[in-house]
């Protein structure tokens, strides 16, 4: 398909047709999928607060649970262990007294590299001698765990299926390319035969109107010859034979059509008459020789000089021949 595009006329040089769309395909692609992913993102977001603030009372409510019927101001070693246990990573815990100003805690579980203060939680659990403040603090990373690779896993799949999209709409510019191309040069080929066929009426035209002149130029001539012009086949019949008949012997053309030559030769010359036939067809050259031709009952024989020259075709050899005679 290379070869077809460098060798088709008017694209190495030329901007293949529609090339903005593979663009805006490609453009409009990448945004949407970056909102969407930014979407999407806010929405896992979102889910993971709930369940954060969700693990934030059911701790709460373990602890409280635990300790309805346990006096004392300190934790149970069980409960310590549990609420260890069950305390996912990624999330501190923290217990302080309100009963007396201290800055001691009474129970301090999980390490957070990151922690969120903004988003940390705190909830005043009152208890049978007990009044206790339980914080809970996220880790920058733990409410996001979950939005950060469904965003990048949606802009990695939009932008593959934009780039895909993109390169779809571009191989189709490109046989675009191809397919104007080949109309722009099939037009003008189709202008060059035109502008050749208009040239060759125009010819035909000067021809036609050269042969009639010279038609018209070749009658003229006989009728101020006085000659009488006419074409025999090849046994001598009258195909043609010129209006200067009538004035010489007094016979219609009309009348003569397809009639011997020979029956218009006085009885004495037709024997020469039938020489200078053979000699023309064995020469293949003019023949010369004065003859007497006779006509209607009413006019006088006319001496002629007769001049006969033969048809030949390539293929079927003598035809016919043309003979021209003119009164002494």
């Amino acid at each position: 398909m290379d070869s077809d595009l460098r060798n088709t006329p008017g694209t190495r040089f030329r901007l293949w047709p529609g090339l903005w769309m593979p663009g805006v395909i490609l453009g409009i692609g990448i945004l949407v999928s970056v909102a969407l992913a930014n979407t999407l993102a806010r929405t896992i977001a979102d889910l993971g607060l709930e369940a954060y603030h969700a693990r934030h009372q059911a701790l709460v409510a373990t602890i409280a649970a635990r300790l309805q019927h346990t006096p004392g101001q300190q934790l149970p070693a069980s409960l310590t262990s549990a609420l260890a246990t069950d305390l996912p990573e990624g999330l501190q815990l923290r217990i302080d007294t309100l009963a007396r100003h201290t800055k001691q805690a009474v129970l301090e579980l999980g390490n957070v590299d990151e922690p969120r203060d903004s988003e940390a939680l705190r909830t005043e659990l009152t208890l049978p001698g007990r009044h206790w403040m339980v914080t809970t603090t996220p880790s920058a990373g733990w409410i996001d765990r979950a939005s950060n690779p469904a965003r990048w896993q949606i802009l990695t799949a939009g932008a593959g299926i934009s780039v895909l999209a993109a390169l779809l709409m571009l191989v189709a510019c490109r046989r675009l390319a191809i397919r104007n191309a080949r109309i722009r040069q099939q037009q003008a080929q189709l202008d060059r035969d035109q502008q050749q066929i208009t040239n060759l009426q125009v010819e035909k035209s000067v021809l036609r109107h050269a042969l009639n002149d010279s038609e018209a130029r070749s009658r003229d001539l006989v009728r101020l010859g006085g000659a009488v012009i006419a074409e025999l086949d090849h046994q001598g019949r009258i195909g043609f034979v010129s209006a200067q008949i009538a004035d010489v012997l007094g016979r219609a053309p009309s009348d003569l059509t397809d009639q011997p030559f020979e029956q218009l030769v006085s009885e004495q010359d037709r024997s020469r008459f039938r020489e200078s036939l053979d000699s023309a067809r064995s020469e293949e050259d003019l023949t010369r020789t004065d003859l007497v031709l006779i006509g209607a009952e009413d006019t006088r024989p006319v001496r002629v000089c007769l001049r006969l020259k033969p048809i030949k075709d390539p293929v079927h050899g003598i035809t016919g021949f043309r003979l021209s005679a003119t009164p002494d």
